[in-house]
């Protein structure tokens, strides 16, 4: 097996993991539609916001892991836009984990990140009067890790060169 082998493995297998977490996921969202909340008309629009997050949520999940397995040879292509020739073998399969670990990052924290940014939309728009406490908790509690295990994904997929360098 090649480089490119190991990686449309790799991501065919987060594909499946998507699977297993969206569709649950999935039919969570229905709950809030039959449950009967009085919404008070202040907190109606920032409500709406969060719904369309929580909607998009398992959407997002699902979708990425249909596109990791249908698209599996491009996400390659743009994991590894250039070969290097003078890889060892422990140093091939090592940057493959890498990518791979970087898009299960994107994948499993991409969702918690638009959650934060609802929260914080709601917490800012909310009337002085609510009490606001779960969401600031929710927000705080993580904001900086979602945000940071994104950006590490993302760096992950591209270069990953301060991981590989540790291992020479």
């Amino acid at each position: 097996m090649n480089k490119k082998d190991y990686f449309v493995i790799a991501c065919k297998l987060l594909s499946i993991y998507c699977f297993i977490n969206g569709v649950p996921m999935l039919f969570g969202i229905f709950a809030p539609f039959f449950s009967k909340i009085d919404i008070p008309p202040e907190l109606k629009t920032s409500m709406f916001l969060g719904i369309i997050v929580s909607i998009l949520v398992p959407v997002f999940i699902i979708g990425s892991g249909v596109f990791l397995f249908k698209y599996s040879q491009k996400v390659f292509e743009i994991a590894f836009p250039e070969e290097k020739e003078n890889e060892t073998d422990i140093e091939e399969k090592l940057s493959i984990a890498l990518k791979a670990c970087g898009i299960f990052l994107i994948i499993k924290y991409l969702p918690i990140v638009l959650q934060t940014i609802t929260s914080f939309i709601t917490v800012k728009t909310a009337p002085p009067i609510f009490e606001m406490l779960n969401q600031n908790q929710y927000l705080y509690q993580n904001a900086f890790s979602s945000i940071f295990s994104v950006c590490l994904g993302v760096y992950l997929v591209k270069k990953g060169e301060l991981f590989l360098k540790y291992i020479k």
